[in-house]
């Protein structure tokens, strides 16, 4: 994808296409079952917004495997 030609739109919806079920799955390991979608979507409210501030330093499944540990962290305590 070249950033120049694509909208957020489009790279948002590209990133939740590709990493939705792994960060699920990842949630649901911490979490469990029940609590793995909302977190899940908590993590990718939070993608949306910081989505303009990624500066393509790491992978951005990595990147989200960040997201969803800091937001796994805040919902254990």
């Amino acid at each position: 994808m070249n950033a120049e030609t694509t909208s957020e739109p489009d790279r948002f919806r590209a990133l939740y296409a590709a990493n939705h079920e792994r960060v699920h799955r990842l949630l649901g390991r911490i979490a469990g079952p029940h609590d793995a979608e909302d977190l899940t979507q908590i993590v990718f409210a939070k993608a949306v917004t910081a989505l303009p501030r990624f500066r393509g330093e790491a992978s951005a499944s990595t990147w989200l495997y960040r997201i969803a540990a800091n937001v796994a962290s805040d919902w254990l305590r």
